[in-house]
């Protein structure tokens, strides 16, 4: 009984400081289910934002302009703009990705033929890569902390 009393005793004393350390545990306990929740917004901003930079740098330094004529990337980037504008290629004479290709055309039609836009969307799509990778070990039940690492390991 007397031992009782004392743990009594003891609790009672040091009950303020108990019910901050519960707080603190339950205030992490959120931080992290909030991580979880929301992780995958994380890692696309993450990757958008290096994207922008990098392309921000690369065309401060005059990278990233218009393809040169005879290289494939101009003949891909041509064709897709003449397929926005209704005009398609002649079969049998074009010989790249017609997947690709269209996905350009659809762009080039969004961004009014704008080729810093394109790209700018192009990389907000491709940032959804380490999201889709992050989801899909999620869904595989590989645990967070597994698809996290997975997810930014492609960034």
């Amino acid at each position: 009984m007397l031992f009782f009393t004392c743990m009594l005793i003891i609790i009672k004393s040091n009950y303020p400081k108990l019910l901050k350390i519960k707080y603190f545990i339950l205030t992490m306990q959120q931080k992290e289910k909030f991580l979880y929740k929301h992780f995958h917004w994380i890692l696309f901003f993450i990757e958008f934002i290096l994207g922008c930079v990098i392309f921000y740098q690369g065309r401060k330094l005059g990278l990233f302009g218009l393809p040169k004529p005879g290289m494939d990337q101009h003949t891909i980037l041509k064709t897709a703009i003449e397929i926005s504008q209704g005009i398609l290629p002649i079969p049998g004479k074009y010989l790249y990705s017609p997947s690709y290709t269209l996905f350009l055309a659809l762009l080039a039609k969004i961004s009014n033929l704008s080729l810093p836009l394109m790209r700018l969307l192009q990389l907000a799509i491709s940032s959804l890569i380490p999201v889709m990778i992050y989801k899909t070990g999620i869904a595989a039940k590989i645990g967070h902390p597994a698809s996290a690492i997975a997810g930014i390991v492609w960034i």
